[in-house]
């Protein structure tokens, strides 16, 4: 009998030792972003990846964004008042931007994946197929932003 008691306050030691967590809260997309980095990546054909490059951070980028329920809001180096604002609309991962080259029928919005999403990190990518007749397939704009 002492060996079921002992197993039992084992047992209740451990459990109470151990901390439920639950479903952890989900990020919030909207927020001030800043922007730390782009990475142009470029593939064949086939799928391999060409090329891999950071791009630069220059004068004339944005620096930071800001996604608000229904917009992103792009903002220049020390210009608090650079309005470019896009809508748009969010399923699950994917991104819906729509810009002003959706005024032609053939283009269509923007479709970025949220690659990863927490409390301080936002990653997002774009895939951008390339013409026919080039000799790459597409390119992947992968872009890192901290809050």
């Amino acid at each position: 009998m002492n060996k079921h008691w002992f197993l039992f306050a084992c047992g209740w030691g451990v459990l109470a030792a151990c901390k439920f967590r639950g479903v952890p809260p989900t990020a919030a997309l909207e927020g001030r972003w800043k922007l730390r980095g782009i990475t142009d990546s470029t593939f064949t054909r086939e799928g391999h990846l060409r090329a891999r490059k950071e791009l630069p951070v220059t004068p004339n980028s944005y620096t930071h964004l800001v996604i608000t329920p229904h917009h992103i809001v792009y903002h220049k180096r020390g210009d608090r008042f650079f309005n470019s604002a896009q809508p748009y609309t969010r399923q699950g991962d994917t991104l819906r931007i729509v810009t002003a080259a959706d005024a032609t029928p053939a283009d269509g919005p923007l479709l970025v994946t949220v690659a990863l999403l927490d409390a301080h990190w936002l990653v997002v990518r774009l895939v951008q197929p390339h013409p026919p007749g080039w000799r790459y397939d597409y390119s992947t704009y992968t872009s890192y932003y901290t809050r």
